[in-house]
């Protein structure tokens, strides 16, 4: 009786370790794919970060050229501005010219329109 004790008792350790056994390369398995899927996340994670930086690069490298072709357009447009301000200045002193002139011809036409011979008394004695 003992002994089918013992072998009872020894089939049920038996069974138990087995389902041990089995539970625990289960969780085994189960940790290796988590590890697996955490390496995954982890270069995926790295990539991000690279491709982040990457960009964040990029975006300042374009705003520094962004700016740069900003200050020169504010050069451009003051040099603009003053020339706009030089020719302005020329064109006013043109009208002011040609109206001087337009002057000038309204009077001479006036004047060529009187006659240009003015009669002289001249007496004439004989000698």
């Amino acid at each position: 009786s003992v002994k089918l004790e013992y072998s009872s008792f020894k089939t049920s350790q038996e069974k138990e370790f087995n389902k041990l056994s089995e539970r625990h390369m289960h969780v085994q398995l189960q940790l290796d794919n988590l590890r697996l899927e955490n390496e995954k996340l982890l270069e995926s994670k790295a990539c991000l970060q690279d491709s982040y930086d990457n960009l964040q690069e990029i975006m300042k490298f374009e705003i520094d050229q962004l700016s740069r072709n900003l200050q020169n357009c504010k050069k451009e447009n003051e040099t603009l501005k003053s020339d706009l301000n030089n020719l302005m200045e020329l064109l006013e002193a043109e009208k002011e010219r040609n109206n001087k002139l337009s002057l000038q011809f309204e009077e001479d036409k006036e004047n060529s329109s009187k006659p240009w011979y003015t009669v002289v008394n001249v007496e004439l004695t004989s000698s």
